[in-house]
């Protein structure tokens, strides 16, 4: 998922965030088996995590308190990614499956705009 990085790149580059690739070999809750990729951007404010189970090319979204290697704590809270620029999300076609690249970058925008806004995104306070 290159296009992951590619797109959320700015969030290191300018903001200073960590990133984290990690790969686990099933689901958080046991029931299907992996791999399971983590793509995890996350500073001393908290850590947004982008979890790909990759044989059903499902991405869920979550918020924990801190970066962590063990799954169940890196999926403390999952994110409703519209609750955070409604704006931006409602403008995007409703039907991108299959376009990844369209749904990475609304999700830099709502990202980008959140900080602008608040200094923080889905709960993460950033520094400049």
């Amino acid at each position: 998922m290159q296009k992951i990085t590619s797109e959320l790149d700015f969030l290191q580059s300018e903001y200073g965030m960590n990133y984290c690739f990690q790969s686990f070999k099933k689901t958080a809750d046991g029931l299907f088996w992996g791999p399971c990729d983590a793509y995890s951007y996350y500073n001393e404010f908290g850590c947004f995590t982008i979890y790909h189970i990759v044989q059903r090319g499902e991405l869920d979204f979550y918020f924990a308190q801190e970066f962590s290697a063990n799954q169940f704590e890196l999926l403390q809270r999952e994110i409703n990614l519209e609750s955070g620029c409604k704006d931006i999300w409602s403008n995007m076609p409703r039907k991108f499956f299959g376009q990844r690249k369209i749904f990475f970058e609304t999700l830099a925008k709502a990202i980008r705009a959140q900080i602008q806004k608040k200094g923080s995104f889905y709960g993460i306070r950033v520094l400049n």
